[in-house]
């Protein structure tokens, strides 16, 4: 999935909890409905997402690994 135009995340290098710090810190800043792409090679991210999105209201549109790396687009919802 491409979604050119979107702000973007790289949190590569990073490891748990600093991706999903991250990526809260950055959803806060966008309007709702906005989509962020995030990058991350942290082996918990997944997991991770999945379990803020659930928590925060906001949407996993798509979740990809290809090898280590790990490419998501959330999307910011309103709660």
């Amino acid at each position: 999935m491409s979604r050119a135009g979107n702000p973007s995340l790289d949190t590569r290098g990073e490891l748990c909890p600093q991706p999903i710090i991250e990526l809260a810190r950055r959803v806060r800043t966008m309007a709702e409905g906005a989509v962020l792409e995030v990058v991350s090679d942290d082996l918990a991210f997944p997991l991770d997402l999945r379990a803020w999105c659930a928590g925060t209201g906001n949407e996993v549109l798509d979740l990809r690994t290809e090898g280590r790396i790990h490419r998501a687009f959330v999307r910011r919802r309103k709660r």
